[in-house]
């Protein structure tokens, strides 16, 4: 910051009063003869003057000057205004605290303005160079992925005071300290074409205002914030495609062998897995961020009508439980509702498709009881599924599938399909009509049609306990066998 004192230090003036207003900050140097000019200044400059338009009190002159807030006055001498600086313009600098300055005939008005130029240059110069300095390293901690945590701490650092980031509806992304005061900033993170703020950054010093350079470093922040929250949706959507891609060619059995573990790799899965899924593919989000607040791997992504997790399988069943439990608890207070979820066992990532089954077929049979559903179903709860998923033999597997199901797909050709999906959500949603037709979005009468269809092809009763888990084994089974 160029102060009069720094104007007044080595370039033949002296100060005649004001001398405690000598750390003013200079602005600009203007010249001027006007006994007003005050309307063509905007605050903040040294004034340099011959004193032509002087008389004895100053005719209010200086009054006008300092209540303006200019940073002080120079008066040349013997340049054909005055030869000597009036004694009461002096006494009302000094009362005022304002700087008067007698500039001697030999120091043309040019040397102070060349030499205030060039420090206004410089500090300006240095300005942008610290600014760009800190730029970059806000940027490198967004490319070495430091995060919001780390964009925060250093910008409290840069500026020496606090510095938080909240999202569009005030919750904290990432704070360090508190900014407070009246000269806190608050600045909108903008998204290119979206009018509304995606973030807010706030940030203020710790015992002063911000500085011009401060200020300028918090804009550049608004700019780094921008693109850190950027890299987060990026690497969110391509994660969350990648799992997509994964959980799919996984249950379509796809992916086995070394393909299958360079594509689990990047989610921190091993050779090892356990298998969660939860009822509602709108957990998929809320299921994700649980999976990654624990720090310890593992990939979710859509499943049909369920949200699927894999997750790393590092130590006995019951800590895979632990952590299904845990993950399904947070995206249920995340979301606010309660959720339903099937764990299965740990199990080789090469089986990932039978866990899947497994920790489905869990979550579904405690569906099918009467009576309160836990929140999280294991293994324990499958009862007859377990025989199901015990089959090793797939030509066996398949010759009970075809024998339950064979007669609705070849019976009624032109609309199989459509009574093998209508047969299992009616399934699902355990026999209540109104429920299983919002499922498929047709009407009540419709599936009761369908319902008729499927027991006049197959000769089973869709009222009876064991023809809808005979139905039900074999859905499950034909998923098994791909």
């Amino acid at each position: 910051m160029l102060t009069v004192r720094d104007l007044t230090e080595g370039t033949g003036v002296r100060v005649l009063a004001g001398a405690r207003g000598l750390d003013r900050a200079v602005r600009w140097v203007h010249i001027s003869e006007l006994a007003d000019p005050t309307p063509w200044l905007s605050g903040g400059e040294l004034l340099l003057t011959t004193g032509m338009v002087l008389d004895a009190d100053g005719d209010g002159y200086l009054g006008r000057l300092a209540e303006h807030g200019l940073a002080g006055v120079g008066i040349g001498i013997g340049v054909g205004g005055v030869d000597v600086v009036p004694d009461a313009l002096v006494r009302e600098a000094d009362a005022r605290g304002f700087p008067l300055i007698e500039v001697p005939y030999e120091t043309p008005f040019i040397a102070l303005t060349e030499k205030a130029f060039t420090l206004i240059v410089n500090e300006q110069a240095a300005t942008l160079a610290r600014a760009s300095a800190a730029h970059e390293r806000l940027q490198r901690i967004v490319l070495s992925e430091g995060g919001l945590d780390g964009v925060v701490a250093a910008l409290a650092g840069l500026i020496g005071g606090a510095a938080v980031v909240s999202d569009a509806h005030g919750e904290v992304l990432a704070r360090r300290g508190d900014p407070a005061g009246e000269d806190a900033v608050r600045l909108p993170v903008l998204r290119p074409g979206v009018e509304a703020p995606q973030a807010w950054l706030e940030a203020s010093r710790t015992g002063a205002p911000l500085s011009e350079l401060d200020r300028l470093i918090v804009q550049q922040a608004v700019t780094v914030v921008g693109l850190e929250l950027l890299r987060r949706r990026v690497a969110a959507e391509t994660e969350h495609r990648l799992a997509g891609d994964v959980v799919s060619s996984l249950l379509s059995g796809e992916l086995a062998g070394p393909e299958l573990e360079r594509r689990l790799r990047p989610f921190g899965l091993g050779e090892r897995i356990g298998v969660v899924v939860v009822d509602g593919p709108h957990a998929v989000e809320a299921l994700a961020a649980a999976v990654r607040a624990t720090g310890a791997g593992g990939l979710v992504a859509g499943a049909g009508p369920l949200a699927c997790a894999l997750l790393p399988a590092r130590g006995s069943e019951a800590d895979l439980r632990a952590q299904a439990e845990a993950a399904r608890a947070a995206a249920a207070r995340t979301l606010g509702e309660p959720l339903a979820a099937g764990v299965s066992r740990p199990t080789a990532a090469a089986d990932g498709r039978r866990a899947f089954h497994e920790a489905r077929c869990a979550l579904e049979a405690t569906a099918m009881r009467n009576g309160d559903r836990p929140a999280l179903s294991t293994f324990d709860d499958l009862g007859s599924f377990q025989l199901l998923l015990s089959v090793q033999d797939d030509d066996a597997l398949r010759l009970f599938c075809e024998s339950i199901l064979a007669p609705v797909e070849e019976g009624d050709a032109a609309y199989g399909g459509e009574l093998r999906r209508s047969l299992e959500v009616f399934i699902e949603c355990n026999g209540q009509w109104e429920r299983a037709a919002r499922r498929l979005s047709c009407h009540r009468h419709t599936l009761r049609y369908r319902v008729r269809r499927i027991e006049e092809l197959t000769g089973r009763s869709l009222d009876t306990a064991r023809d809808r888990i005979d139905f039900w084994l074999a859905l499950r089974g034909r998923e098994l066998l791909g």
